[in-house]
């Protein structure tokens, strides 16, 4: 739609990852109709986290679960700067300072495993496995070999234990950094056309929800400014939106096929519902009450 009504050649892979204004309606939480960040409980977060950079978009996905959820307020701390972060062994700075000394992501298991104990990725992807199906015995019998083997290449015993312990609390909940920032990319990218293209990005939104009547109210209510009349034109459907005179607060919504648009701008002049459904008609059938919701 943007190529179409704009001209814009306009493609997912030129939408800059740093983009200002994009950060910061997520830092302010405007996220309604953003995927994954819609929930009271996300937003709440959000409002703590005070993301700055994509990178806490895709760590805002990964904390905000089950498990990883008991280090959110350290998290948050440690980002801040109010506490300070500590790797345990300095050799796992490169590992876990982009989450500020906490294991968030499956791959920080493994690239632990193959940093302090020599593990191939391959073994550490077996036990990551193992860890997260909870699988008793091979994580009792993997401890011993993980220590013995970080001992053998210079590491305390204590740090070792300490750091295995760690694994094995995180990894039965932990979610693969590469699933997180494949859902981070699809929600700034619906972000940034929400702020750059809000008719085309409403109307679509409008048209994925045309089956939930209660969430296009809240969508109309909340984002989308009324004149007289509002058209909104998305992929499927024609979306006319409309506020009579003496329905200063409900929103009157018609969804029609992009077809017969021509069909409903000729019913535009009129001023009340009575007249747009007594004198408009798709298809040579008359509108009634079961194509408008109000």
């Amino acid at each position: 739609n943007i190529r179409k009504q704009k001209g814009i050649d306009i493609t997912f892979s030129k939408i800059p990852l740093d983009d200002k204004k994009t950060l910061k309606i997520f830092y302010d939480v405007k996220t309604d109709g953003i995927f994954q960040f819609e929930s009271d409980g996300m937003k709440n977060f959000l409002s703590k986290l005070k993301v700055s950079s994509f990178d806490d978009i895709v760590a805002a996905l990964a904390l905000f679960r089950p498990g990883p959820m008991d280090n959110i307020d350290t998290y948050i701390r440690r980002k801040e700067g109010k506490e300070k972060i500590d790797y345990i062994d300095s050799s796992l700075e490169p590992i876990l300072k982009s989450t500020y000394g906490i294991i968030i992501y499956q791959e920080q298991i493994m690239q632990i495993f193959n940093k302090l104990a020599s593990y191939t990725y391959a073994e550490a992807d077996l036990i990551r496995r193992a860890i997260s199906k909870k699988k008793e015995d091979i994580i009792i019998n993997e401890k011993e070999k993980f220590i013995t083997r970080a001992v053998s290449n210079g590491y305390l015993k204590e740090n070792a234990e300490r750091i295995y312990d760690l694994i094995m609390k995180f990894a039965s909940y932990g979610f693969n950094k590469s699933h997180s920032v494949a859902y981070a990319m699809l929600a700034y990218q619906m972000m940034y056309l929400k702020i750059n293209y809000p008719k085309e990005f409403y109307a679509s939104l409008l048209t994925i929800n045309i089956n939930t009547t209660n969430t296009i109210p809240i969508i109309i209510c909340n984002h989308i400014r009324i004149s007289k009349f509002n058209m909104i034109q998305s992929h499927n459907y024609c979306f006319v939106i409309s506020c009579f005179n003496w329905y200063p607060i409900k929103m009157i919504i018609l969804f029609i096929s992009i077809n017969i648009i021509i069909e409903f701008n000729n019913c535009f002049v009129h001023n009340n519902i009575s007249a747009l459904i007594s004198n408009c008609s798709v298809n040579n059938r008359k509108i009634n009450n079961m194509n408008i919701s109000i």
